[in-house]
């Protein structure tokens, strides 16, 4: 926006400028005299409209035809149609080549800045004319041409002749007066205009003039505040005019307003400046400036301005960029969907150039992944793979659908999306093969990953071939080449010490250091990633992996600096306590139980002890001591007192099963069976849960053994036949098996029984054809009780018949069995006097 004092049209020409005209009769003289009025008024766009029904209605009268083409091409002008203007004015000179057009040629070059044109035009109009008032006419346009080139000196001496010269005209002495003033202010000559104002030469003819030119004179001297207390008043008093000074001084006033921050009045001032514009290039300028002002303290407001000029001017050049800003506005203040709905307007149509719509649909992407409107981030990227006119644009949009998809974690569309753009050769393919690598080892495709890591580690992009050297190590460990990986692992750590993956490398070569059994080295590489990323989330998990290879190393001076490293630099970290409860499971398992003791008494002085999950888990380990000590009732202590406790915890159902444990080998099965229950009930689903059924049935059986109560029997056998039949634990079928066929043994279903037994032995045979070992002790005893259940009957056949039975367990080949079966066999073939079949 200019500031008003370099206007193309001063505020004087709109304002002081009339046209003398005759009165017709009629329709047309109607018309003529409401677009003269509308011209007085400053609005140009009823004028035009107004002269242009005058000239339809002039009919043959070239009188009447020719003042308003003349006029209406003036009004045309005025509402920035140039090109309207110069039709009528060669229609004009067509029809009266003779004619004079008055002012209008020379208005239309300094529209068209032809500005040396125009000056030599209104000189030889001014000398020409006969009728003084064109005269002065043609001499007041001289002067404001010169004013429109910044020609100061010469257009303030035009315009003291004038008024000078013409004493006897008062308006035109008037004019050149005011418009003089108006020259040294735009000069920036304050001084002598302030002198001119305060003469008050023409004060008492034209009062609202000189309070509009003290208003100029307030904003050339920037005295804001001055100038702001007047304007409501005389805004008020101009109604909804049109009028050029005035909205000039609105907008300059605006501008003032914006840079001192007095954003308030800047927004008043140019709603003033709509108000008064007297055509659609003012008043897009004044929205535009509105937008400007309301952007920097409201955006949401400024996307309602952006929204009111493309109301007022739907088909402007400029509405694809202010849909854009506006969108981007209300994002930036996290007004998601009204963003979307703005990027969508330009998505949306097909007239605005496809990349300003693909450039609308990245953003609105963008847009939608921050709002968490992840079908609207789909659809923009599918619409940039889809509306794409050429093979870069739809590389372009693959790769970012693809990034979009890895980020959301959708790693196989991110593949196959990435994949195109990997085998494209464009420059977008290093990129690509990057996240495709990584989808690829989410997706655990490594045998795919492998020509990408490859093809990636001849980058020329350093950071590309550098993750690919990372990812060559990470994929031969996930191929189980655990030395070569680690091999690599330490080569990437010598190449590329600085990478960001350096991290990763040496966790990682430590950790499968401690997996090759290499712990000193797995305890020094520990100790190094803690030491080096100490902000790291990773540092407590190395320490305690250190605390762990120190033992296994049996280097107890760096177990114990491992915790010690913990307790100082990560006190409230959870793996604290973890290290130290970890440290003590070890140290039971090697019957170390006084050194176990030390930790747990070490874990005890923490505050978070007391918490349900560390004080059931130091319970519970004090009752594993105690039993391994065999120390029973101590043990059924810290059971109990778990249980009272901390029931629902997760040691809960172990504690339980422990304590049945320790009933159970009392002989107390009644009490057992309670703890037994119990456990189940605390762990219906968990990974003891069918240790536990199987601990009940035993109970049950063990209680029938005592008291011959059916009920019990039965429901062992029951149990025991779920868990043979539903089981996915194979060794607890071949016992449940074993443990079915004795109850139906006591239940006299002699069939049942041997059915369950000899389906155990096949059941073994197959667990070995596969590949899984079948426990030795429940399938010799298995086959043991098939055999003297055939030999009951005493008949050749079941002779026969147990003998196969030993067949079969025979082939397993098993160590271990506790039985003879070699010399049963061989006293049943003497016996029966059989040879094997």
């Amino acid at each position: 926006m200019k500031n008003f004092f370099t206007i193309t049209e001063t505020a004087f020409a709109a304002m002081l400028l009339a046209s003398a005209v005759a009165v017709h009769a009629a329709d047309e003289a109607t018309e003529r005299r409401l677009g003269i009025r509308a011209v007085a008024n400053g609005d140009y766009s009823n004028a035009v409209n107004f002269f242009k029904s005058a000239l339809a209605l002039s009919g043959e009268d070239q009188e009447k035809w020719a003042a308003n083409a003349v006029d209406l091409a003036a009004a045309k002008l005025r509402t920035g149609d140039l090109a309207g203007a110069r039709e009528l004015l060669a229609e004009f000179r067509s029809r009266f080549p003779a004619r004079s057009a008055g002012l209008l040629p020379g208005e239309i070059m300094i529209a068209e800045r032809k500005y040396d044109d125009a000056e030599k035009f209104f000189q030889s109009l001014a000398a020409s004319a006969a009728d003084p008032e064109l005269s002065c006419q043609a001499r007041y346009a001289l002067a404001l041409s010169r004013l429109h080139q910044n020609k100061f000196p010469a257009a303030l001496a035009d315009l003291e002749q004038l008024e000078r010269e013409n004493a006897d005209l008062p308006s035109w002495a008037a004019r050149a007066h005011l418009t003089r003033i108006y020259t040294l202010l735009a000069s920036g000559d304050l001084k002598t205009a302030e002198e001119l104002l305060k003469q008050d030469k023409y004060r008492k003819e034209l009062p609202d003039r000189y309070r509009r030119l003290e208003l100029a004179l307030m904003l050339k001297r920037r005295q804001f505040d001055s100038f702001y207390r007047l304007w409501p008043e005389i805004a008020a008093e101009a109604g909804d005019r049109q009028d050029k000074l005035l909205y000039d001084l609105a907008v300059s006033g605006a501008l003032q307003a914006a840079a001192a921050k007095q954003y308030d009045a800047a927004v008043r001032l140019l709603n003033d400046g709509f108000r008064f514009a007297g055509n659609d290039l003012e008043r897009r300028n004044a929205l535009r400036e509105l937008i400007n002002v309301d952007a920097a303290v409201d955006p949401e407001r400024a996307a309602d301005a952006i929204k009111r000029y493309l109301e007022f001017f739907p088909e402007a050049n400029d509405r694809t960029e202010l849909l854009l800003r506006g969108a981007r506005l209300l994002a930036s203040v996290k007004s998601y969907d009204r963003a979307i709905a703005l990027f969508t307007q330009v998505t949306g149509d097909n007239r605005i150039p496809t990349e300003q719509r693909l450039g609308a649909a990245r953003e609105a992407a963008v847009t939608a992944q921050a709002a968490g409107r992840p079908e609207v981030a789909r659809r923009m990227y599918r619409y940039l793979i889809e509306q794409a006119e050429t093979p870069d644009q739809r590389l372009e949009g693959n790769y970012l659908f693809g990034e979009y998809s890895f980020r959301e974690k959708n790693f196989r569309q991110a593949a196959n999306l990435l994949k195109t753009v990997a085998d494209s050769g464009s420059n977008r393919a290093d990129a690509a093969r990057y996240r495709l690598l990584q989808s690829l080892v989410e997706l655990k495709r490594y045998k795919e990953a492998e020509p990408v890591a490859e093809a990636l580690r001849r980058s020329p992009v350093q950071t590309h071939a550098t993750s690919a050297d990372f990812y060559r190590a990470l994929l031969l460990e996930k191929a189980g080449h655990s030395a070569e990986a680690r091999s690599e692992y330490l080569k990437f750590l010598v190449a590329h010490p600085d990478s960001e993956y350096s991290p990763r490398a040496l966790f990682s070569a430590a950790e499968l250091a401690m997996e090759l059994r290499e712990y000193p080295a797995a305890v020094r590489e520990f100790f190094e990633f803690a030491e080096k990323n100490p902000k790291s989330d990773s540092a407590p998990a190395a320490l305690y992996q250190a605390m762990q290879s120190g033992y296994f190393a049996r280097n107890a001076a760096e177990t114990r600096r491992a915790i010690e490293l913990l307790e100082k630099k990560y006190p409230e970290s959870p793996v604290v306590i973890e290290s130290r409860l970890q440290l003590a499971d070890y140290l039971i398992r090697d019957a170390d139980y006084d050194g176990a003791l030390a930790q747990l008494a070490e874990v005890e002085k923490y505050p978070a002890a007391k918490s349900p999950e560390t004080a059931s888990e130091l319970l519970y380990d004090h009752a594993r001591i105690a039993r391994l000590q065999r120390q029973d009732e101590d043990a059924l202590k810290f059971l109990e007192q778990l249980l009272k406790e901390h029931p629902s915890n997760a040691f809960g159902a172990e504690a339980a099963l422990s304590a049945g444990n320790l009933k159970a080998d009392q002989g107390n099965y009644r009490e057992a069976l309670k703890f037994y229950e119990r456990a189940l009930t605390l762990g219906p689903a968990g990974r003891n849960a069918e240790l536990t059924r199987g601990r009940i049935a035993d109970a049950r059986y063990n209680i029938y053994a005592e008291t011959l109560d059916k009920n019990d029997l039965d429901q062992a056998a029951a149990i025991y036949r779920e868990l043979a039949d539903g089981s996915g634990n194979p060794q607890v079928m071949l016992q449940s098996l074993y443990k079915y066929g004795k109850c139906c043994e006591l239940m006299d279903e002699r069939e049942d029984a041997l059915r369950a037994y000899e389906k155990l032995l096949y059941l073994a045979g197959d667990l070995q054809r596969r590949g899984i070992a079948p426990d030795p002790v429940w399938t010799s005893r298995g086959a043991y009780q098939a055999v003297l259940l055939n030999l009951k009957d005493g008949t050749p056949a079941s002779a026969r018949r147990a003998l196969e039975d030993i067949r079969l367990y025979e082939e397993l080949k098993l160590t271990g069995a506790g039985e003879d079966f070699a010399r049963i066999k061989q006293e049943i073939k003497q016996r029966y006097n059989l040879e094997e079949k």
